[in-house]
Formats: C-alpha cells, structure tokens, sequence
C-alpha cells in the first residue's frame, strides 16, 4: 500500500520530479483554472472579444440608421419632384390641346 500512496503524491516535497500522479494532475488543474490559468486568461480574452463585436455591431447599426434616414430624405425629395413634374406635365398637355382646339375651330 505506501506504493500506492507514492502514485498519487510526493514523498519528496523539495523534488517536484517525483511528484505522483495526484499531484501532477493538481499542478495541471491549478495552472489550467488560475488566476492567471490558461482558462482564465482565454474567457478574459473572449470577453473583450466580446465587448469589442458588440461596440461594432453598435457602431454598424448607427450607420445603418443614418443611411436609411438619408435614403428616406433622398426618396421623399424625390417623390415630392416628381408630384410636381406630373403636375406640370398635366398642365402643359392641357395648354397644347386648348391651343391645338382653339387653332383648329379657326
């Protein structure tokens, strides 16, 4: 049995090479999810990864509402331009045919 206990420990503490199974999978696990753990310094990252993608698509989204508006602005001065060309189209077309009747009943 003090075989098996040397598996999983350390009978040496001042000799990390001849750490026992138990204890090297501790050591991993510490670095892994430490402070400065390769899992902590990844979620860090990802989280400001995160921020980053959200400012962007805040920053899109900005622009895609000034461009609609401008769109809308360009759209409705032209609706209203061409109101007004139908309108003077119907005039002129009125004017030629009251001209046209009045030179023909001569």
């Amino acid at each position: 049995m003090p075989e098996m206990g040397k598996l999983f420990s350390n009978t040496n503490i001042g000799n990390p090479s001849q750490n026992g199974f138990g204890q090297l999978f501790n050591n991993l696990a510490s670095q892994a999810i430490g402070f400065n753990g390769s899992i902590s310094v990844r979620t860090s990252g990802l989280n400001t990864e995160l921020q980053n993608n959200q400012s962007d698509q805040d920053r899109m989204n900005a622009r895609i509402a000034q461009y609609q508006a401008r769109l809308l602005a360009q759209y409705n001065a032209l609706d209203t331009t061409m109101a007004q060309m139908t309108s003077l189209s119907s005039y002129v077309s009125q004017q030629i045919t009251a001209m046209l009747n009045s030179s023909s009943s001569k």
